[in-house]
């Protein structure tokens, strides 16, 4: 016998990230009274396996990224629909966020927001819970118009060894956006081995793919994490984060064999 939704995500161990975010943002009421309600929930594995659980551990639990945090939890939630998978078929549907979700059928899988798969299918007096792949990302978040935009393009990340790397200058406290843009054939892979946990506040992370359809992985924001951020060809990455160190920083890129510096980040 199924409970309501709060009782089916909150006792179920795969998501145990999502349940914390969850009653972090205050929808633990929701969740339980209100209905129907349709939610997509990324399950713990699935969010080590693409690089984006620490932001649900603890980067996007601050008080600064309280409404960041919450957007994205609305965001998995669609109102006043219990959509069975016959109904989730070339659908566009509204979140609590605001931001419309699409949802596929290629094939016999069902396809959320163009990146996250359909893994498992939950049952609740009051919804259904469709387990996801990943996280997803509202397409609308719009960029904080404080924030200096820094652009680094990758040409050929396999000849970068004992290149000199590109230095971006940065001030403590101040919000930056990197875009890290893969204009090559290969895969980069881009480490940053000396960050320490409290090098840098993030802020938001996103993530827009080009003509692959393969979407970036999440930037390195702990000290080694190998391979670090990784971005098939074609594709872009966005990272947007505060200093809060001095310090100079290197981020180093390349292909799975070779590779080299890409750029020193300079806080003063």
């Amino acid at each position: 016998m199924s409970g309501d939704l709060l009782e089916e995500v909150s006792t179920d161990e795969r998501l145990a990230l999502f349940s914390n975010a969850v009653e972090q943002v205050g929808l633990s009421e929701r969740l339980k009274d209100a209905g129907p309600l349709t939610l997509f929930v990324p399950s713990d594995q699935a969010m080590i396996n693409e690089g984006s659980a620490f932001l649900l551990e603890g980067v996007l639990l601050t008080k600064s990224a309280a409404e960041q945090l919450a957007d994205l939890v609305l965001h998995h939630i669609v109102p006043a629909r219990r959509l069975t998978p016959d109904q989730l078929d070339g659908v566009d549907l509204p979140t609590l966020s605001g931001v419309p979700l699409r949802v596929d059928r290629p094939g016999k899988a069902l396809l959320v927001g163009g990146w996250a798969v359909v893994t498992d299918r939950k049952e609740a007096d009051n919804g259904i819970i469709y387990v996801i792949d990943r996280l997803l990302w509202p397409r609308d978040w719009r960029p904080d118009p404080d924030v200096a935009e820094l652009v680094v393009k990758v040409h050929n990340p396999a000849k970068r060894a004992g290149m000199v790397p590109q230095e971006l200058e940065l001030k403590l406290g101040k919000s930056y956006r990197l875009l890290i843009e893969n204009i090559s054939h290969d895969t980069l892979y881009l480490r940053a081995p000396y960050f320490a946990n409290d090098t840098f506040q993030t802020r938001l992370i996103s993530m827009e793919a080009g003509d692959v359809g393969e979407k970036a992985s999440a930037p390195p924001v702990k000290s080694n994490m190998p391979p670090g951020l990784r971005i098939p060809p074609g594709t872009m990455a966005k990272w947007e984060f505060s200093p809060v160190r001095a310090g100079r920083y290197r981020l180093e890129c390349g292909t799975r064999g070779k590779g080299g510096p890409l750029a020193d980040l300079v806080v003063k």
